[in-house]
């Protein structure tokens, strides 16, 4: 599943946006990922990615979960949470087509490219979905760097 919201532009910036992006030989979105990723390097904006919860759980171990509890794990050892990051830019980058982790805490996390995104697929120990998530390849990216992030903090 892959919530999706919508922006309401004038149709004159509308149309703009669209020719931005066809000058750059890219999608819009691309072009709305880049401008958020630019101001995260700017810190205009804090490095976060809502409906996702990533940061240092205790000394050692971090959270990664989306907010409704359905994608993630609760707990993960720093290390678990650097190998999680690696895994989940593989996939983004197309490095590799898929990748799991687990099984942690009764969960195994699916990763795998379909077409110009992601699929997270939660599964519990007999292998039941609970869980799934799609994303671009760019949060999947900025997921990886703030679990990355809070490995080191941990």
């Amino acid at each position: 599943m892959r919530p999706i919201g919508n922006v309401m532009l004038p149709i004159e910036r509308a149309r703009q946006l669209k020719n931005v992006a066809s000058a750059r030989r890219s999608r819009i979105i691309d072009v709305v990922e880049r401008l958020i990723a630019d101001a995260i390097a700017a810190g205009e904006i804090p490095d976060e990615t809502p409906g996702w919860t990533v940061q240092v759980r205790k000394a050692g171990e971090v959270t990664f979960l989306t907010d409704d509890g359905a994608v993630g794990f609760p707990r993960l050892h720093a290390s678990d949470a650097r190998r999680l990051a690696d895994d989940l830019e593989a996939v983004a980058t197309g490095e590799k087509k898929g990748r799991s982790a687990g099984p942690l805490l009764g969960r195994r996390l699916l990763m795998a490219r379909r077409g110009q995104g992601l699929i997270l697929a939660m599964q519990d120990d007999a292998g039941a979905e609970i869980g799934r998530r799609t994303i671009t390849p760019s949060i999947a990216r900025d997921l990886a760097r703030q679990l990355r992030n809070a490995a080191d903090a941990a």
